[in-house]
């Protein structure tokens, strides 16, 4: 039997774009899931430091002003600042909650 690919991965990715379906259960351990979160924080965290660690190499190696240095900050200030929201939003959608449970 042949299977067609396109439908192959319309089961595979949904139409949100998440991989996993929203009404699968997480069977992982609390475990797994609290290295999970600590692996996105970490993530997280050097999506900051590693754009500002590079403006500074960067106004070392040029031997300028701290230019490179603070777009570099803002920068990773910004995709940490994504990076969070977009964080905070999975969680919310695997803990099932939505804002208007919240305002009951």
């Amino acid at each position: 039997m042949v299977s067609d690919p396109t439908r192959d991965s319309v089961d595979r990715f949904p139409e949100n774009g998440s991989r996993a379906s929203s009404n699968k259960r997480d069977t992982r351990s609390p475990l797994a899931k609290g290295w999970a979160i600590g692996s996105e924080i970490v993530g997280l965290s050097l999506q900051f430091v590693l754009p500002l660690f590079g403006g500074f190499i960067l106004d070392r190696w040029l031997g300028s002003t701290p230019a490179a240095t603070i777009a570099g900050g803002i920068l990773g200030l910004a995709a940490a600042i994504l990076g969070f929201i977009a964080f905070v939003r999975r969680l919310d959608q695997q803990s099932g909650r939505h804002q208007d449970d919240l305002l009951e």
